[in-house]
């Protein structure tokens, strides 16, 4: 398992990022990326640029105004609340990674989206359980992310799940609570603050 991401820096140069995961034996901490070749989908050779900070997988990778995010994941060991972040340059390539606000709860296995202005994580498994709560966070102007808050949680535990964000709505399918597949699917709106 490892964390995918795109991110389009202009009209004509899009690139797919993919960082960590495992191998089954080994826990990765590298990041690599190719370009999309928009006249028919296809990918470009693929290329590392800077790896993770750590060992990480079952994590999420956002991309939002010119930076790449990596957010939460497992180790084999710890489950982390980490939120890191690094520029992307214009070559696809990206810059160091930079530790900003962590979230309140660890977790991994989780679903994550941006949406005008706000980062965030919707339930997950902490490695005792899955979890059902919604967390959210402001993004500034320079990648950092402000503090994590609380919204309304899912009327359900749900880890392994996909989050989706389109046309003013977050949307939640599937996932997995420790008993079995979860069925439901779920949806609401963005409120203006968040």
């Amino acid at each position: 398992d490892f964390a995918l991401s795109v991110y389009a820096y202009d009209s004509n140069n899009v690139y797919v990022y993919i960082s960590g995961g495992t191998t089954g034996t080994d826990s990765l901490d590298d990041v690599q990326y190719a370009k999309i070749n928009l006249t028919n989908g296809t990918l470009g050779s693929w290329q590392t640029t800077t790896s993770l900070t750590k060992i990480s997988y079952y994590h999420q990778m956002l991309s939002n105004n010119g930076y790449l995010y990596t957010l939460g994941g497992f180790d084999g060991v710890d489950v982390y609340d980490t939120v890191e972040y690094a520029t992307i340059n214009s070559d696809g390539s990206i810059g160091d990674w930079n530790a900003t606000t962590s979230f309140t709860t660890a977790r991994a296995t989780f679903g994550a989206a941006i949406n005008n202005g706000y980062m965030y994580i919707v339930a997950g498994d902490d490695w005792n359980d899955a979890v059902s709560d919604v967390q959210y966070a402001p993004i500034t102007p320079d990648g950092t992310v402000g503090s994590w808050l609380a919204t309304e949680p899912l009327s359900y535990k749900a880890a392994q799940e996909t989050v989706n964000v389109n046309n003013g709505y977050i949307y939640e399918f599937g996932g997995w609570d420790y008993e079995g597949d979860v069925a439901n699917n779920s949806y609401t709106t963005f409120n203006p603050d968040g």
